[in-house]
Order: C-alpha cells, then structure tokens, then sequence
C-alpha cells in the first residue's frame, strides 16, 4: 500500500524540466521588466494613449489598437535579446553550458516570459479600450477582437523574436541589424498594397493632411493570424538552436512557414 501511494505522489509531482522551465521563466522574465528597456517602451505607449485619446475618433481607435507598436515591439525586441544573450555578453557561456540545464528549457523559459509580456501589453490594450468607453470617447467604429489583439500579438512576436536572434547570433549589433530591417519592412510595406503584409499596421486612413478617411481595407482577423504565424516561426527558429535532432522540428516549421505565407497573401484585399 504504501508503494502504491509513493507511487501516485511520483507520479503527481512536477517533472524536473518542468520545475526548471518555470524558475528559468520568472527569472528571464524579471530581467526582462528590470530592463530600461521595456520602461522606455511602456512609457511613450501611455503618453501616445493619452494623446490619441483626444484626437478624434479615428485617433482613438489607432490608440486602442496599434498604438505606439512599432517603439514597443522594437524595444521588446532588443530587451528579450539582450536577456536571452546575457551569458555570452558576460563571456559565461562555457559555465552555462556546463549547468544542469537542458537547453530547450532555456529557450522555453524565455519564450514563455515572451507570453507573460504579451498579456501584460494585453492588459494595457483592454484597460486602453475600456478606460476610453469610460471617459466618453468615441471610436470611428468599435474595434474588434482581432484589432485589440493586433499589439499583444506585436508584443509576442517581438520577444518570440528576440529570443530566437539571442541564441543564434547573440552579439548586440545582431539584434540592432534585425530592428532595422523591420523597421525598412514597416516602411515599405506601409506605402503599398501589401501594408498588411508589415509588423506594424495603422488600420485607420487618413490623408496626406491628416484628415480621416475610413479604414484601409483588407482582413484584420487574418492579419491577426498572420502576426500569430510569425511569432510562431521564431519560437521554432528559436528551438531549432537547442535540439540535436532537427528534421522534426524543420518539418513543423516550413509548414508553419507556408502557411504564414498563405495566411500573408490571403489578408490582403
């Protein structure tokens, strides 16, 4: 009897990766919010809320939505980077792969703290939203589900992405040449038909004087999707760096990949 109930206790307990994964996580996750960072990204998202807030109702439907992503998710993308490639930044790469650690687990734990992070920019959306509803301001339209989680969804993908980029090309200039590229994407996709296609999206028109036009067109719940797919591809980027065997895992990600590709051609209008 007492074997059957060490048993059941065995088997009830968390497994050791488990406990690992989620001690690693609250650790990268309090390096990730003491990093200045991600203060000066929250920061110019509040005061960009504040302002959109008595801009009209096509600026307060930006601000309840995009909002200040492209500062924020750069700024998420730099500070998970600089997190997940502190160990070689501290010349401790050695000492760390001699730990007791399996190394997915280390890369889960950052991706995971990249989830904590998203529900925290979720968090800023919703009490964005409501606290817009509360003050009487209008919106051109009333936003949906998948426009409100446009941001989070940025958030996401940003750190999914900075945890990729630190494990494999962990050196600061890596992840400053990836932001740039984003950015030049951002910027070249926003002047065309396939503005979708970008990290950062405005949903709302305007013209070349400001004036407020309607909506651009096109699916915001399969761009949605989309940013989803993205993120999900640098989860598996960021995996791929911690396995040995790799044909599985390169499987899953070329179909993630086409199907991010259709997703990314089907959002379009």
């Amino acid at each position: 009897m007492t074997s059957i109930v060490a048993t059941s206790a065995r088997d009830r307990a968390p497994s050791p990766y488990a406990q690992q994964t989620m001690a690693l996580t609250r650790a990268e996750l309090r390096h990730v919010v003491r990093s200045p960072l991600l203060l000066f990204g929250l920061v110019p998202t509040a005061i960009a809320t504040a302002l959109n807030g008595t801009g009209g109702p096509s600026a307060a439907f930006n601000g309840a939505t995009v909002n200040n992503q492209i500062v924020l998710g750069a700024l998420v993308l730099l500070a998970f980077h600089r997190t997940t490639s502190r160990a070689h930044r501290d010349g401790a790469d050695e000492l760390v792969a001699s730990m007791a650690l399996h190394p997915v687990v280390r890369v889960v734990a950052g991706q995971l703290a990249a989830v904590v992070v998203a529900l925290l920019a979720l968090v800023i959306v919703l009490a964005t939203y409501y606290g817009y509803l509360t003050a009487g301001v209008t919106f051109e339209r009333p936003p949906t589900a998948a426009e409100l989680a446009t941001q989070p969804l940025v958030a996401l993908g940003a750190g999914l992405l900075g945890v990729m980029v630190g494990r494999w090309l962990p050196r600061p200039a890596a992840a400053l040449g990836v932001l740039a590229v984003l950015v030049a994407w951002s910027v070249l996709a926003g002047s065309g038909d396939y503005r979708l296609t970008g990290p950062y999206v405005e949903f709302a028109r305007y013209t070349e004087d400001g004036t407020p036009i309607g909506f651009h067109p096109g699916s915001s719940t399969l761009h949605a999707a989309y940013l989803l797919l993205l993120g999900a591809m640098a989860a598996v980027g960021g995996l791929l760096h911690a396995v040995r065997r790799r044909a599985g895992l390169l499987a899953v990600g070329a179909a993630v990949t086409v199907l991010t590709l259709l997703t990314g051609v089907s959002q379009l209008p």
